[in-house]
């Protein structure tokens, strides 16, 4: 990785490139040197707070010309950790830095260096070896309580292994969330849950003529939701999958400046549904037991859309008819069940799509609960 990176004597990056062969094969490689130019290592050491969770990881993010992506620490025990930064040391001169806790930097941070706008501390590069010995006193967002909660309910009625009861995780990615996941699925498992809803995300990348595609390290790869789905079901988790469009800007802005005429709807119906059928591939192959469509954020492509002022989003005349298609193109790909996302928030729901297409109706219930 960059941080980390070997180096030719000669100096600059080495990247080194492999055409795996028909048959079995032994490379063998020498690293030169983990260093580039003059500048020497620098070692950071971090005292956490003594009532950070067992299960958490202590990370440190770096920030040369704006924040990277945060890099697990080495326990040391004792509730300490360290990192060396070896390189790449030439390039740089006053570079932030800062910790938190599993990799979410920007949100449980240590308290004072917290939120995204934050500089953190700051070091300079040195033909010195340096060694930053810190201390986090709190974390951001993390506090306990000494005394136990108590929690008073009725008496629960164990359901039958139809009954439904788990989590959905949110529309969101990052890469370093990969290992994280076995402890969330084991946290579900262990507070009585059977099933986890995964979001399977593609990005729009543009307006003027609609390109829907995975972006790697925004959007999970086919390979990423594998994964996924397979330390879920170690958990003995059943998976839902539940694929959503992103947008590199607002949405309400995206579907505002987008020209909405004939050519526009035919190039989106044909981008959603490529994407819809990737999903339901991906649900076939990896026998997944539910898929659930109904994105709100496409709302203004269903029938009777509009956009976020209220206006009719200009939806060509024979919109039913495509959205049955793509939700039939779909079905032929996957025989599982196919739930519809409706929302409800206090009045009568209404389904942004036929319910006859579908098996059952997923409800995302948002209406006060007293």
């Amino acid at each position: 990785m960059f941080e980390k990176g070997e180096y030719p004597t000669n100096g600059g990056f080495r990247t080194r490139q492999l055409i795996v062969p028909s048959a079995d094969t032994t490379i063998e490689d020498q690293i030169d040197t983990w260093t580039s130019g003059s500048s020497a290592p620098v070692t950071f050491t971090v005292t956490v707070p003594e009532n950070t969770p067992a299960v958490d990881s202590t990370s440190i993010q770096f920030n040369p010309f704006g924040w990277m992506e945060p890099i697990p620490m080495w326990p040391l025990g004792n509730h300490r950790y360290t990192y060396i930064l070896y390189n790449p040391m030439s390039m740089l001169g006053d570079v932030g830095y800062r910790y938190c806790r599993n990799e979410q930097c920007g949100v449980a941070d240590a308290e004072g260096t917290s939120g995204p706008s934050s500089a953190g501390y700051t070091f300079t590069t040195s033909p010195v070896p340096q060694t930053f010995d810190d201390t986090v006193t709190s974390w951001h967002w993390w506090q306990t309580s000494p005394n136990p909660t108590t929690v008073l309910a009725p008496e629960i009625i164990t359901r039958g292994p139809s009954f439904w009861a788990g989590a959905e995780f949110q529309v969101g990615y990052k890469p370093n969330w990969q290992s994280h996941y076995g402890a969330s699925f084991q946290t579900l498992k262990g507070i009585g849950a059977n099933w986890v809803v995964l979001p399977m995300t593609w990005t729009f990348t543009r307006d003027s003529s609609p390109v829907l595609k995975t972006i790697p390290g925004v959007d999970p790869l086919w390979s990423d939701l594998v994964q996924q789905v397979a330390i879920a079901r170690q958990s003995g988790l059943n998976v839902a999958i539940a694929p959503f469009v992103r947008f590199e800007i607002a949405s309400q802005d995206w579907w505002s400046s987008a020209a909405k005429d004939t050519g526009w709807w035919d190039g989106f119906f044909d981008q959603y549904g490529t994407f819809l059928r990737n999903a339901a591939d991906f649900a076939a192959v990896n026998n997944i037991s539910a898929l659930i469509l109904g994105d709100t954020v496409l709302s203004p492509a269903y029938p009777g859309g509009t956009l976020a002022d209220g206006t009719p989003s200009n939806l060509p005349e024979d919109v039913d008819v495509r959205w049955q298609n793509v939700i039939t193109e779909a079905r032929a790909r996957y025989s599982g069940q196919m739930l519809l996302q409706v929302d409800f928030s206090g009045g009568t729901p209404v389904p942004v799509l036929p319910v006859s297409l579908f098996d059952a109706v997923y409800l995302n219930w948002s209406a006060p609960l007293n």
